[in-house]
């Protein structure tokens, strides 16, 4: 049945040059989420993306079909720099102008009040309302990166995979599990990066570490004997471990 759609998505809205015949964010953010584009097509789908973003000087045009996309697929496919400046992002819309008129919820529009308009008139204008509010699953699963094992279940074995970027000093995450808390916490000093990270008795994580191909992380019993693109990449049994990196590289590149 998935290939059926898959093909039929393809004929309807795959034009000839690799780009969708709608060209919205929300429209690039599902086909690339649900896997509906060819392989060859779809660092051309995320390069529009990043290209409509841009056009808006990077600002987001998403709403509840689209958002909880949004940050997860810029990221995954290469442009985490960009999911980063649409979270900083303070003027309307994004998810920083509430904050900065002083919410303390989160609205169900972007536009619920604007300095130009004030209250939206429409009738559904929640100020305490989840679905903006998706942006939090890729904080917890790509920038303090704990992320499930997609092959077994309750956190038995998962990641620890965290995606760095420009603007953020610090951040982590601790998440309560059967087996005990699993914590992910990074920070930056000056041109290092510290990352502090436990695995919880009984459990096992593959973990990578941001770094460049050719640069040394340094690390407190943990060998790290692969790697994966900007990510070296090691196996933790349960324990605290440790691990220092520069920073230099991360701030120019996507991982």
């Amino acid at each position: 049945m998935f290939g059926k759609v898959r093909t039929a998505f393809q004929r309807e809205w795959l034009r000839a040059d690799g780009e969708l015949a709608v060209s919205m964010q929300t429209a690039y953010l599902l086909a690339l989420a649900f896997d509906l584009l060819p392989e060859n097509a779809r660092a051309r789908a995320a390069e529009r993306l990043v290209d409509d973003i841009r056009s808006r000087n990077c600002h987001l045009s998403t709403g509840f079909v689209g958002i909880s996309h949004l940050n997860p697929i810029l990221t995954l496919t290469g442009h985490t720099e960009v999911a980063y400046q649409l979270l900083l992002q303070e003027s309307y819309p994004s998810w920083l102008f509430p904050v900065k008129q002083s919410a303390t919820t989160i609205w169900e529009r972007w536009d619920s009040w604007t300095l130009a308009d004030g209250f939206n008139k429409d009738g559904m204008n929640s100020f305490n309302h989840y679905s903006l509010g998706s942006v939090g699953e890729w904080l917890f699963r790509h920038v303090a990166g704990i992320e499930l094992d997609p092959d077994v279940p309750g956190y038995e074995r998962f990641v620890l995979k965290p995606y760095l970027g420009a603007g953020l000093e610090w951040a982590g995450a601790d998440y309560k599990t059967a087996h005990g808390t699993i914590r992910s916490h990074w920070r930056r000093d000056g041109d290092q990066v510290h990352w502090e990270i436990t695995v919880p008795p009984n459990t096992r994580a593959r973990v990578y570490v941001p770094s460049e191909p050719g640069t040394e992380v340094s690390s407190d019993g943990l060998e790290l004997t692969e790697r994966d693109g900007r990510f070296a990449v090691g196996q933790a049994v349960a324990g605290r471990y440790t691990f220092t990196r520069t920073w230099r590289e991360l701030v120019s590149h996507s991982p």
